[in-house]
């Protein structure tokens, strides 16, 4: 066909295929394009998580206790260079100038056919340093739910299950509330533990299970042997103080690989030791006095920086007294602190930053909490005082997840107050946050398994809470180092976290690499398809004009034989004529 007027139906329908076959040809070759960048992408994905599989590497290298603090500098200079590279390549990933991993291009919309919006639209995502490394932290603000039962200032995975699990002690019962890992709890069990005062939680026979300790108002030591399962044996008395021990602690004093015990002596005005054997008993009871007034309440930390756990005795008077350890099991004498009276509650951690421990200590009597900011040599010095209103117990931790610890101050009955510190040893004035029962102790640890700090609080034998502290993501890019044994330890759930997130990005444009390549294929199809159409539109049609060539030949042969026989027929009878 060589005009519209040979066939102008065909001829129409031959400029509109034309025009497909055209645009599906551009099409192949948009796509075609689209697979290149695509591979750029790709290729520089693979190339970031090669980066954090070998900073996760050098992390768990530095986790390891034998190293050195120069040891650690260096490998984190691998590190650091390891994250620049890292952010480079986010950065700088180019495909026709067009920055593909910055977060600067959020959708890509390919033109993938010959006609408006027939489009295929990805997402490439963002791969930089702040939107790769990242953490959930705490955000400070809880869900409340009441608990039937248990609480208590004791934590442990008591059954083998990897859940954190709580104990506590109320009217001549231990109460033992196993967790769920979800922040749920089940039914509570009673254990009985006549004339129970205070309980601990540790493995005193090195079978890998958890134990209970309790000191009963006789002073007895007693012992609950834990099955594995989250049950235990009978108690049994395993050695004898004073009456009034109002305060337990479970703690290797003296470096053989062995719990020990100490417990406050409220008559004798002391605090005992007992050093155990490491099969479930201990040694006799030694005694350590010098403090004037009637310990309440012990708490075990390194105080001086040396590894050796020193003690923190609060007392009833306004003196709180720390005892630092020889590292043999003696202790050198008790130092005393000023702070509010009856300062019972007593918390130990790092307040501004310096990495020496600092004490809390919070007064029944007064109602105030005092700071007192550690030295570095197991001595303090007054900081800020606190003032929540009433006395109160406390609970520590980096609560809203700015990396600083906050105070949780439980009341009784009443709302729980929050001071959120500010990296320094102040801190901010408190919040109240509504609970739904009161609150007279709390602990804090990760009881759903979140990587953050939720508060189980105790208030009566059945009126307890769980207050699950709600997360939010934040940027771990400053805490990709390796400093610290724990700073390494913490930079391993950032790298698996890291790779998570690469994956997923890798596996989606492996994911759309895949989907043109289906793409291409079918408009190469459309196109050969298209092609076979508009020929058989506008040219001529070979076998029905070949048949009618054929015919119309054998019609005009027929013709001439025809003619050519009556010619022949004619000149016989002319040559009879002429015969005649």
């Amino acid at each position: 066909m060589n005009s519209p007027q040979d066939d102008p139906a065909a001829f129409s329908e031959g400029v509109s295929l034309d025009s497909s076959i055209r645009g599906y040809t551009q099409a192949i070759r948009n796509l075609n394009d689209s697979v290149g960048l695509l591979n750029t992408a790709g290729g520089a994905l693979g190339s970031q998580m090669e980066i954090v599989q070998k900073i996760r590497e050098v992390a768990v290298q530095a986790s390891n206790g034998t190293l050195s603090a120069l040891d650690r500098s260096n490998l984190n200079l691998e590190v650091q260079s390891l994250l620049n590279e890292f952010r480079r390549i986010a950065t700088s990933t180019q495909f026709n100038g067009i920055n593909l991993l910055d977060g600067s291009l959020p959708n890509l919309g390919l033109q993938a056919g010959a006609n408006a919006n027939d489009n295929i639209n990805f997402q490439l995502g963002q791969s930089t340093a702040p939107q790769i490394f990242q953490k959930q932290i705490g955000s400070g603000t809880f869900n409340n739910s009441t608990l039937s039962g248990g609480g208590g200032p004791a934590v442990a995975d008591l059954n083998g299950d990897g859940n954190l699990d709580v104990v506590n002690s109320f009217a001549g019962t231990i109460t033992v509330a196993l967790g769920n890992g979800n922040g749920s709890f089940q039914q509570v069990q009673n254990l009985n533990a006549p004339n129970v005062f205070a309980t601990a939680v540790g493995d005193v026979n090195g079978d890998g299970i958890q134990d209970i300790s309790y000191v009963d108002s006789t002073g007895k030591l007693n012992i609950l042997l834990g099955n594995g399962d989250g049950t235990f044996k009978p108690p049994s008395a395993v050695a004898s103080g004073s009456t009034h021990s109002a305060s337990l602690a479970m703690v290797d004093l003296n470096h053989d690989g062995k719990l020990d015990m100490v417990t406050t002596d409220g008559a004798d005005q002391t605090i005992s030791l007992f050093f155990g054997n490491g099969d479930g008993t201990f040694g006799p009871r030694i005694t350590i006095g010098g403090f004037g007034m009637s310990p309440q309440s012990v708490t075990a930390a390194d105080l001086n920086g040396d590894g050796t756990k020193d003690l923190v005795v609060g007392t009833g008077g306004t003196s709180l007294f720390t005892l630092i350890g020889n590292g043999d099991g003696t202790f050198q004498a008790p130092t005393a602190n000023t702070v509010g009276n009856q300062a019972y509650s007593v918390q130990v951690g790092d307040l501004n930053g310096d990495g020496i421990s600092d004490i809390v200590a919070s007064s029944v009597a007064s109602g105030n909490i005092s700071i007192l900011l550690g030295n570095g040599n197991g001595t303090f010095r007054a900081g800020a005082t606190l003032n929540p209103g009433s006395g109160s117990q406390i609970a520590l931790a980096d609560l809203n997840g700015d990396g600083v610890s906050d105070i949780a101050a439980f009341l009784g009955f009443g709302n729980m107050k929050l001071f959120n510190g500010n990296g320094d040893g102040t801190f901010q004035n408190f919040h109240t946050v509504p609970l739904a029962l009161g609150g007279s102790s709390a602990v804090a640890a990760d009881f759903n398994k979140d990587g953050v700090p939720d508060l189980y609080v105790s208030f009566l034998p059945s009126q307890n809470s769980i207050l699950l502290n709600q997360t939010i993501t934040a940027d771990a890019e400053n805490d990709v180092n390796v400093l610290s044994q724990a700073n390494a330890q913490k930079l391993l759930a950032i790298a698996d976290n890291a790779l998570n997130k690469l994956k997923t990005m890798s596996a989606s444009v492996g994911a759309d690499q895949d989907r043109l390549s289906f793409t291409l294929n079918q408009n190469s199809l459309l196109v050969q398809n298209l092609s076979d159409a508009k020929s058989s539109a506008l040219s001529t049609d070979i076998a029905a004009e070949t048949s009618n060539l054929i015919r119309n030949q054998i019609l005009e042969q027929a013709q001439v034989a025809a003619l050519g026989q009556e010619n022949i027929n004619s000149q016989y009878v002319l040559q009879l004529l002429k015969n005649l």
